[in-house]
């Protein structure tokens, strides 16, 4: 009986393949070719949230930066002031921080994630609890906020869209990020 000859041509050619498509990508990635990178000047927006204003690598991708409070830096970034990342629920795949949701003026809109299209709301604090208030349930205030945000529960007591991450904020935590969205 003849010995059985393996085919190794095609295996090694595919795995060449492969490793110059990464190195390509990587290449170009660093050079900033297609607006992203070091060398890029231009920000990506994840496909349908030009509305969000919310970058393709967006803040909350990043380590904390000098944000002017620390309502500001968990908004962008969902981290504690301590730099920590504040634990959630997983909510929606990709998305770490309120502004990749409700985008950078807190206004809300509609999002394109992952071959779902969902509304978000405006989170501003007149939104929620002041003059702008619309919505089938009582204003929000501090103690209710803090409940929506860990529980996942309204006002009204209806339960938060899944998408909604369920945060674990401290008293604090819920303060300067109810003091930052009262800015808007």
């Amino acid at each position: 009986m003849a010995p059985r000859r393996v085919q190794t041509n095609g295996l090694i050619a595919g795995i060449t393949l492969i490793a110059l498509g990464i190195v390509g990508t990587l290449v170009l990635i660093t050079a900033g070719v297609g607006g992203f990178g070091p060398g890029s000047d231009e920000e990506q927006v994840w496909p349908g949230t030009e509305s969000l204003g919310v970058p393709w690598f967006s803040h909350s991708q990043t380590e904390p930066a000098d944000f002017s409070s620390l309502g500001e830096q968990i908004y962008y970034t969902g981290r504690g002031e301590d730099g920590r990342v504040i634990p959630r629920s997983e909510g929606m795949m990709h998305m770490n921080a309120c502004v990749d949701c409700h985008g950078r003026d807190a206004r809300g809109g509609t999002a394109r994630i992952m071959m779902e299209s969902f509304e978000t709301p405006s989170i501003r604090w007149s939104a929620l609890a002041g003059e702008d208030h619309e919505g089938d349930h009582p204003p929000y205030d501090a103690e209710r906020f803090a409940r929506a945000l860990r529980e996942g529960v309204d006002p009204g007591g209806e339960t938060l869209d899944r998408i909604m991450p369920r945060w674990d904020l401290t008293g604090e935590e819920i303060d300067a990020l109810v003091d930052y969205l009262d800015g808007f």
